[in-house]
């Protein structure tokens, strides 16, 4: 896959089967490219990802209260929030692009958006990151451990192949993520050409940087990875306090409100959240409860190195 530097800069062309290809002339051009090309193959799903990503489906439609719930129990949408403060600032300027692709589409094609997904708009950098952290951290990995699924109940695969043992002398990889073909697990196909990159592949419906392709020189893909590193505590409680090393502690209290539309209009619905030193605290009675914990959906002013670790996935050519 080599550059082309004879197309016209800052141009998307697109084959027969909707594969934007993108030639930019430098990376914010590229990434606000990539945002309106995937608004263009799809606008309203972007927009319905993001949506649920903030954690306001109950205030924007009405839908899946449990899910926001989740998403702002465990942090995520204020980690995200805090991660981008801290990222490089090349980082930011990628989000930021992508994001101003995905705004400009949606003020020049309006019609191409429902109604009733418009209210997303404007997107945020804010956004990408939050989307990134709802799937590869909750929906991956936390909300499976919840739902106490097998590990191996779903899966995928790469092989690599030396190119000594191929017929042509070149080197084969085969991705195969195992993903169904809807909703955020959705891939878009694309290729990505500046003066310094020349890539081709796919990602995921909502991020940007491209997670399964290839350029010139290597290729590279992902698997799902079925670590455990959701673990679950069971506390010792009395008068609300949980019992740590032969002394019981307070718990860290707070209280969110969320908006639920209903056909009355928007409604308050208090969230409290609960800490232990042991993680989120999912469930209590009056002496015991039931605490999570996951170390990248700590605070990420403690954990910013992990936290970091996925705008590798989110950012990075």
């Amino acid at each position: 896959c080599q550059s082309e530097p004879e197309r016209a800069a800052n141009e998307i062309l697109w084959d027969d089967w909707g594969v934007p290809h993108i030639y930019a002339s430098d990376d914010y051009n590229l990434y606000k490219m990539a945002g309106w090309a995937q608004m263009r193959n799809h606008a309203n799903l972007l927009l319905k990802l993001y949506g649920e990503a903030r954690g306001r489906s109950a205030e924007y439609w009405g839908t899946q209260l449990e899910t926001d719930k989740r998403l702002r129990q465990l942090g995520l949408v204020e980690n995200s929030r805090a991660l981008y403060e801290q990222l490089p600032t090349s980082d930011r300027e990628m989000l930021r692009a992508f994001a101003d692709g995905i705004n400009a589409y949606a003020r020049r094609h309006p019609t191409d958006i429902a109604p009733h997904l418009a209210v997303v708009l404007p997107v945020a950098p804010t956004d990408v990151l939050a989307h990134a952290s709802r799937v590869l951290y909750f929906e991956f990995l936390v909300h499976r451990a919840l739902k106490k699924e097998k590990q191996f109940s779903v899966g995928s695969n790469a092989w690599a192949i030396s190119g000594a043992n191929t017929q042509g002398g070149n080197a084969l990889l085969l991705a195969n993520p195992h993903l169904p073909w809807y909703d955020f697990w959705l891939f878009i196909e694309c290729q990505y050409l500046t003066p310094t990159n020349s890539l081709y592949g796919a990602t995921l419906v909502g991020l940007p940087s491209i997670g399964i392709g290839f350029n010139g020189a290597l290729g590279w893909t992902h698997t799902v990875n079925i670590i455990d590193n959701v673990d679950f505590y069971h506390l010792e409680m009395r008068a609300g306090q949980y019992l740590l090393d032969g002394e019981y502690h307070d718990l860290e209290v707070d209280t969110l409100y969320l908006k639920v539309k209903t056909d009355a209009g928007l409604v308050r619905e208090p969230l409290v959240r609960k800490k232990s030193a042991h993680g989120i605290i999912l469930t209590e009675t009056p002496h015991t409860a039931t605490a999570l914990r996951y170390a990248n959906l700590a605070r990420s002013e403690e954990h910013t190195s992990e936290l970091q670790s996925l705008t590798k996935l989110v950012c990075r050519l």
